[in-house]
């Protein structure tokens, strides 16, 4: 490009095209001494072969020029028209190649020539799982093997081996110590650590130290931090002679520093609160949970209702409710999932009013038009509406759906237990079996897949939740999830978005 750009410069001067006077051939070729290139020659010859004779003297000049490297214009031609068809054809087959490499399924490639997923594909659960899920047991792996004397197959060997033994005090087996993953990166990592000899990095001792000491050694540093914010201004004090006329040797006054010390207490411990988290957030990077990728849907045995918390409050808006319930399943395609909408009337003086009787048909008669487009599923009608009684508030002087919001959760859960004594007038046939529910606010739009992949996370073994009566609640894993709120997800207004995965099993 450089080349043709100097022979375009010198054709444009002898031409005469920017000014509209040519120059003399010998004003422009004066100092132009040596050979010049065949990209230039072939370019100069474009430019002016058919011109006047006025540039005559140029490719006079030309033909010297290539002489001297023992060739002529027309071998010059032929040899630049080859280099850039050479070209032409590398650049297409580089396109070409570029095109296949993209097409390529690198993460299904890369997982069928690497052989610790061979050696953790023993167990079921790992095949099923989503490849973010495999890889983050991969990295697992290679963390370990850099900083112990094992190899990653090594490795991969004694997990698969730790979890094939694994199993309750009892004897009875544990999906949890069951997996892999388990003894990667759960709580029988440090038995499997001491097994490979491993010694965790320098830079990894400070999130391990927090992780001992817990909620106590978070405490510590935040009073550390305090008391360090405060000895500044003391000392700052003490230097401006603030000491002066106490006994020499004394310090500051017993009372006076109780002063100080109370009164910059609370702003020192604020300021060692908001620095300690900020400490955290930024050392501190979240990690996945790994998942089920479902690949065929959601199965019978994770049976899932989506419920979506609504007020009957007019036909217009019930129609609205309806729609979007049909949204949520359009957005949810494949597997057994339920849709179902968790309704109230408004808060009234009485029980009943007048508004009532026909805003529950219409609800009713929407669902069911709703279940004759939809075909039904192994667990019953695809669509159900769950609609609760009014009772006496005391609290609130009014007739209300009890406890609202929260008291239709909570109902809910009951009945898809099996509890007969809820204050659902409806919903008598309301699906059986269902492992987890999934709440929308009304306002909410469900992303596409999302369902699938709550699931999925949630019917991962490491995340099931086991409940110690010992205690009276979950020990391990999740019994309840909430999405992360993001711009993409929330409709409406802020914080629109609320949607918690409940498991029916324990609360």
């Amino acid at each position: 490009q450089i080349e043709r750009r100097d022979a375009d410069a010198l054709a444009d001067r002898l031409l005469g095209i920017e000014t509209g006077v040519s120059e003399p051939a010998a004003t422009v070729l004066a100092g132009r001494d040596g050979a010049v290139t065949d990209a230039f020659a072939v370019q100069c010859v474009h430019r002016l072969r058919d011109k006047d004779d006025d540039v005559a003297a140029a490719l006079t000049w030309l033909d010297e020029r290539l002489a001297q490297r023992a060739t002529s214009i027309h071998a010059a031609t032929l040899a630049e028209q080859e280099r850039q068809i050479g070209a032409t054809v590398t650049v297409r087959n580089i396109i070409t190649s570029m095109r296949v490499i993209s097409e390529v399924d690198w993460p299904q490639l890369f997982e069928r020539m690497c052989p610790v997923d061979d050696l953790l594909g023993v167990d079921q659960s790992y095949g099923a799982m989503d490849f973010a899920s495999r890889n983050f047991y991969r990295t697992a792996i290679e963390e370990l093997a850099r900083a112990s004397p094992l190899s990653e197959l090594e490795i991969a060997a004694r997990a698969v081996h730790a979890a094939r033994k694994a199993g309750l005090p009892d004897g009875t087996p544990d999906p949890r110590r069951a997996d892999p993953g388990y003894h990667l990166f759960a709580a029988g990592r440090a038995a499997l650590e001491a097994e490979i000899g491993y010694r965790a990095p320098v830079r990894a001792w400070p999130r391990r130290l927090g992780q001992a000491f817990g909620i106590r050694g978070y405490w510590a540093v935040i009073l550390l931090v305090a008391a360090l914010i405060l000895l500044v201004p003391i000392r700052a004090l003490a230097g401006m002679g603030f000491d002066a006329g106490w006994p020499a040797g004394m310090g500051f006054d017993a009372g006076w520093l109780s002063v100080l010390v109370l009164l910059g207490a609370i702003p020192a411990l604020d300021a060692a609160v908001a620095l300690v988290n900020a400490g955290v957030t930024r050392s501190i990077s979240p990690t996945i949970l790994p998942a089920l990728e479902l690949r065929g849907g959601v199965p019978a045995e994770l049976r899932t209702l989506v419920a979506v918390p609504v007020l009957l409050t007019s036909t217009a808006s019930i129609a609205e409710q309806i729609e979007a319930l049909e949204i949520h399943h359009l957005a949810s395609l494949e597997g057994d999932v339920h849709f179902a909408l968790l309704s109230d009337w408004a808060d009234a003086a009485t029980e009943t009013t007048e508004s009532d009787a026909a805003q529950l048909a219409t609800a009713i008669e929407g669902i069911a038009r709703l279940n004759v487009g939809h075909a039904a599923l192994a667990g019953g009608d695809r669509f159900f509406l769950l609609h609760r009684r009014r009772v006496w508030s005391a609290s609130e002087q009014a007739w209300i759906g009890w406890e609202r919001k929260r008291g239709k959760l909570h109902e809910l859960n009951r009945l898809l237990r099996g509890a007969t004594d809820t204050n659902f007038i409806t919903g008598d046939n309301a699906p059986q079996g269902v492992r987890f529910v999934i709440t929308l606010d009304a306002d909410t739009r469900l992303p596409r897949d999302t369902v699938r992949r709550l699931i999925g996370k949630l019917a991962h073994p490491l995340n099931r939740p086991r409940f110690d009566p010992g205690v009276g609640r979950v020990v391990e894993g999740h019994g309840i999830l909430q999405p992360r709120i993001t711009p993409s997800l929330a409709i409406g207004h802020e914080g629109s978005l609320f949607q918690r995965l409940f498991s029916s099993h324990g609360g």
